[in-house]
C-alpha cells in the first residue's frame, strides 16, 4: 500500500494500477462491482461502522484513476514529490510560454493531442458505463471541466489548473487506500479515531439543540466549562474541540 501511495503522489498513475492488480486485483475489478452493488441490495446493515467519504467502488475508483491518469498526460509543467525548495527566478531560463509556441506544430505536439483526444473519449464511455443516471450526470459534468485542460497550451496557467494540483493526487491516494482496507475487510480509520468522531458529532448536536449539562450526568473532561455560580443556569452542552482536549 505505501508503494502504491507513493506512485500515486509521484504522477505515476500507471505504476499504481499495475501494482493494485497485482497484489490487490479485486479492487479494480468489474467482478467485485457488481458483486458489491448485489451486498448492499441484500444487506439489512451497513457494510461498515464508517464509510469513506469517497466511493470504493470499483467502477468510481478506476474511473478516478482514469482521470487522474489524464490529467497526468496534460501536465506540461513537472510537479516532483517530495517537493524540492523553490530558487530564486533565473531572467535568462525562457519562458514555458515560448517554449511551448515554437513546438505547437510540431508532429510530437500534434500526436499527444491525438493521444489525449482518444483518452477523452475513453473517459466518457467509462462514464456511460456507470449504472446510476445520477452518477452519470455527475461525472460527465467533471469530465467536462477536465478534458478543457488539453485547451490550453499551458494548462497550469488556466482556469482549470486545480486540477494539476498535488492535492488531486493525495485525494486519489486516499480514496484508494480506503478501497483495499474496505475490500481486505480492516477498518479505514482506528476505534479511536472512529469514536472521537462519533462524540464530536453528539456534542455538537446537544450544543445546537441548546441542551443543558444536567447534575451528575456524564460530562466533557474538565476544563471545558466553567463552573456555573450560584443560581445561575446550567451550561449548554459545549462542542467537543479536539484540539482543547489535547492541550488539557
Amino acid at each position: 500500500m505505501v508503494k502504491i501511495r507513493h506512485e500515486i503522489r509521484c504522477g505515476r498513475i500507471n505504476e499504481a494500477v499495475n501494482t493494485i492488480n497485482e497484489h490487490f486485483p479485486v479492487v479494480l475489478s468489474m467482478q467485485a462491482s457488481t458483486e458489491m452493488d448485489e451486498l448492499k441490495m441484500n444487506s439489512a446493515s451497513p457494510m461498515m461502522e464508517y464509510a469513506p467519504s469517497k466511493s470504493v467502488h470499483p467502477a468510481h475508483l478506476l474511473l478516478n484513476i482514469r482521470i487522474q491518469a489524464f490529467v497526468e498526460a496534460c501536465r506540461t509543467v513537472p510537479l516532483e514529490y517530495p517537493p524540492k525548495p523553490t530558487p530564486g527566478k533565473d531572467k535568462s531560463t525562457p519562458s514555458m510560454d515560448g517554449t511551448r509556441k515554437t513546438q505547437a506544430d510540431s508532429p510530437e505536439t500534434i500526436d499527444q493531442q491525438t493521444a489525449l483526444l482518444k483518452s477523452a473519449q475513453k473517459l466518457y464511455a467509462l462514464a456511460n458505463m456507470l449504472p446510476s443516471k445520477e452518477e452519470n450526470e455527475r461525472y460527465m459534468q467533471e469530465l467536462k471541466n477536465v478534458v478543457g485542460l488539453i485547451a490550453y497550451r499551458v494548462p497550469e496557467e488556466s482556469p482549470v489548473s486545480s486540477y494539476l494540483s498535488q492535492e488531486r493526487r493525495e485525494a486519489l491516494a486516499e480514496q484508494v487506500d480506503s478501497a483495499i482496507l474496505c475490500h481486505l475487510d480492516l477498518p479505514v480509520i482506528s476505534r479511536l479515531e472512529l469514536h472521537m468522531r462519533r462524540n464530536c458529532a453528539i456534542w455538537k448536536s446537544l450544543n445546537e439543540l441548546g441542551i443543558q449539562l444536567k447534575a451528575g450526568a456524564p460530562s466533557v473532561p474538565h476544563g471545558f466549562l466553567p463552573s456555573p455560580g450560584k443560581g445561575e443556569e446550567p451550561a449548554i452542552c459545549p462542542t467537543l474541540d479536539i484540539q482543547a482536549f489535547l492541550d488539557l
